[in-house]
């Protein structure tokens, strides 16, 4: 892990050796104290929970994303994202004049912002519930864009949470008690796999979901807190006297009786040397037993499966023969027969083997649970191991993307049907229904997520369904009628029981899209179909384009697939090329006529090319929009002729006609992180840098140009975006995006000046709780 890390950052700040104590330690047991002791007086030890909770699980969440949003956020000086930094810069951001104090006139500009959508595209929803007094009303939390309220089943939503709290909903849960109807709770943050979004405790609503109030907020921003990561909120019904909820966090399970005024640890997954349970779920029977799951990187005495009744003490539960590693555990209790539950977990290395995205291994276990007597441990209950059943489309079928896959437990549901135990959910990447339970393979049907596809060109999403799944609910009136919440917003089927499920999309003004890039049409010299257009690039949403600009939600159309990255519009005499991309740097090209038909597509990137961005940018030359820069291998490539690449229908292969490597244009030991070419007669490129560098490249059109660093040593961090001023192009604005640095500078042709201004909390030096920024546009 450590050659995964920083490690001259590390030895600086005593990281290092803080990291090979934790290891040491966890290891083996004796002499902790003498050990401590030296450790803790010389390079502060107090800080190490906190670096094992941020960095440690980064050999974890290794992913492509995970590496790059690290990459943009992290503090330079420590390797690491301050915690509650979005929430600290949120309260920070109050405290900046706003423009009526400033500029006046300009005020009234600001007001003109309105939203144009998407209004039929939802983004990552983990939550939704249905008021069991009005099944009209149905609540929705998205990771990024807060609380949502429907009054007529989900045909139309609107946002109730404020926009100056934090958007990161995870969990939704109503008190279903008689006469308590009208009180719900949302939990926040979300830490899984790449996706780490803090959070700031719990909000409650006492008005059937219009408004909210905080509770449980810690505000401890220099390390992590339970508050920051909630999976799970669940509410004992059974007892009438007090409103008594049970909250799985980071760490462990909590718990109050007045309704979140007063929270305490129930069951406690954190140690003193920087073991925590992460992962945790809580769930609650209807007669008031309590089951709880905490993640195997807790503390040994933690970990596992537990149960409890109403008014007693935890046992843990967990079976023999259970997997040693794990980590997410999901709880289904059976509604029909609440001594059954089942119990989905990613179990690394152990259970059943998937086969996923580009081959990649995804292992996890499946049990059941029954329930006889006592405290539910040992003779008191029976156990079954069901994961070798789990769906294997994939290795039975020849299906891509049809084995149960979660992708290191980011996407879990287990959900039994309401009156029979036996008909069991499962969401992985996709939604699978068994008839017995997972008893067997036999009886097991393929409902949603990706379809059914034997070709990795033609694989595609389930019709009005998507994959990545993070729950499903039933119409408390007619429990054929299910509700199911993805990546790609919310979806609902008439009959959750038909073998071939037919969903219907419930995203009708949920805008909750997670937009990484956007661009617009600008040319005035065209005013066909596509002048128009706004195009942009989403979170595991493909590209979508709206050709309409007039006020109000719109909804817009989806083109191409996956995470939609960076892309690009170019109009001729004879139409419009549309260049979309995807993660990993994959690019493809899209041209239509006058009249918007599409006359083909292809994969343009160049073959070959490897170490590519999560999001890896690509831009036109704005002087000839068919010639492409883009970043590969370490360095920039260019396709001079864009318009003789041949467009086919399913083409899905990198290409070598057009490209060649610009051997100069590298940066010094860093990565490529952005380009901007501009307008200024001499086809000039701009790039930066993951370590504070910006590159000029004049005449990157042609031949192999020499670079020249431009940059300023006042400049730390990720340059994330550069701009160039359209009327004087020799002045440039550059972005750095990390925090804890200074994020603005301006350039003037010959030397830099910092324009951070009171962005920043401490503006000589960008410390303290200033915004991360991303964009600038000259």
């Amino acid at each position: 892990h450590i050659l995964d890390t920083n490690v001259w950052t590390l030895l600086i700040n005593g990281y290092l050796w803080r990291y090979l104590t934790y290891m040491w330690i966890k290891k083996y047991h004796f002499g902790v104290v003498l050990w401590g002791i030296v450790i803790s007086s010389f390079f502060c030890l107090d800080k190490l929970d906190n670096r094992e909770s941020a960095d440690f699980e980064a050999e974890e969440e290794s992913t492509a994303k995970y590496q790059w949003e690290q990459m943009r956020d992290a503090d330079p000086a420590t390797g690491l994202i301050p915690q509650q930094a979005r929430m600290r810069s949120l309260v920070f951001s109050r405290s900046i004049p706003n423009t009526n104090g400033l500029y006046g006139g300009l005020s009234k500009k600001m007001s003109d912002w309105y939203s144009l959508g998407p209004g039929n595209v939802g983004g990552r929803t983990r939550s939704i519930a249905i008021d069991v007094k009005n099944e009209q009303i149905m609540l929705a939390g998205s990771v990024t864009g807060g609380i949502w309220r429907s009054t007529d089943q989900g045909k139309s939503w609107s946002k109730t949470s404020s926009v100056q709290t934090i958007q990161s909903i995870t969990c939704i849960t109503q008190d279903t008690r008689s006469g308590k109807e009208n009180i719900w709770y949302a939990g926040t943050g979300e830490r899984i796999g790449g996706h780490v979004v803090s959070g700031d405790g719990i909000y409650k609503s006492i008005d059937s979901g219009k408004s909210w109030t905080q509770l449980w907020a810690q505000n401890k921003p220099q390390s992590v807190q339970a508050s920051d990561y909630i999976w799970n909120i669940a509410v004992n019904t059974a007892n009438t006297s007090q409103d008594e909820i049970y909250i799985a966090a980071y760490s462990g399970i909590f718990h109050s009786t007045d309704g979140g005024q007063t929270i305490t640890i129930s069951l406690k997954g954190s140690s003193g040397l920087g073991e925590n349970s992460d992962a945790t779920d809580v769930a609650i029977s209807t007669k008031g037993v309590i089951y709880a799951s905490l993640s195997s990187n807790g503390p040994s005495s933690a970990r596992g499966i537990w149960r409890m009744s109403s008014g007693g003490t935890w046992t843990r539960i967990t079976p023999a023969g259970f997997p040693p590693t794990y980590s997410r555990i999901k709880i289904g209790i059976a509604q029909s027969n609440e001594n059954v539950v089942y119990f989905l977990t990613s179990s690394n290395g152990y259970g059943f083997k998937g086969i996923g995205y580009e081959n990649r291994e995804d292992w996890n276990s499946f049990h059941k649970y029954t329930y006889l007597s006592g405290d539910g441990s040992g003779t008191g209950s029976t156990w079954e191991d069901r994961s070798a059943n789990l769906p294997d489309y994939n290795q039975r079928f020849g299906y891509l993307l049809g084995d149960f896959n979660t992708q290191g437990g980011y996407d879990m549901v287990v959900r039994t049907y309401p009156t029979d135990e036996n008909i069991v959910f499962l969401g992985g990447t996709n939604v699978y229904r068994s008839d017995d339970g997972f008893a067997t393979k036999a009886k097991t049907s393929w409902i949603g997520g990706y379809n059914r596809a034997k070709k990795i060109t033609d694989y595609y999403t389930y019709t009005n369904h998507h994959s990545d799944q993070h729950n499903l609910i039933f119409l408390p009136s007619n429990s054929k009628v299910a509700i199911s919440t993805h990546d790609g917003g919310i979806s609902r089927t008439e009959n959750c029981l038909d073998s071939l499920a037919q969903w219907q999309y419930l995203n009708s003004q949920y805008t909750t899209t997670q937009f990484y890039t956007v661009t617009l049409n600008q040319d005035p010299k065209y005013t066909h179909q596509f002048s128009d257009i706004v195009l942009g690039g989403l979170q595991d949403n493909n590209s979508y384009f709206t050709s309409t600009k007039s006020k109000g939600v719109s909804n817009w159309t989806n083109w191409h697939r996956g995470d939609g990255g960076y892309c690009a519009l170019a109009d001729d005499d004879s139409g419009t090329s549309m260049y979309v991309s995807i993660q990993q740097g994959r690019i493809y090209k899209y041209r239509f006529d006058q009249n918007g038909k599409q006359l083909g597509f292809g994969r343009i990137d160049p073959k070959g090319g490897s170490n590519a961005l999560f999001i890896n940018p690509f831009v036109l030359d704005a002087a000839s929009k068919t010639v492409m820069y883009h970043i590969s291998s370490g360095i920039i490539y260019r396709n001079d002729s864009l318009q003789y690449v041949p467009l086919e229908d399913i083409k899905n292969n990198p290409i070598t006609r057009g490209w060649s490597s610009l051997t100069n244009a590298t940066a010094d030991f860093s990565q490529i992180t952005c380009l901007h070419s501009a307008n200024d007669g001499n086809n000039t490129l701009y790039f930066g840098s993951s370590n504070g560098h910006v590159y000029k490249l004049p005449h990157a059109n042609t031949g192999q140009p020499v670079r020249t660093d431009i940059s300023s040593t006042k400049m730390i961090g990720y340059v994330n975006c550069i701009s160039t001023n359209p009327d004087k192009p020799q002045e440039l604005i550059a972005v750095l995006s990390n925090y804890n640095v200074r994020s603005l500078f301006y350039y003037d042709g010959t030397s830099w000046i910092d324009v951070s201004g009171n962005l920043e909390e401490k503006t000589t030096t960008g410390v303290g709780n200033g915004p991360a920024c991303r964009w600038a546009k000259a």
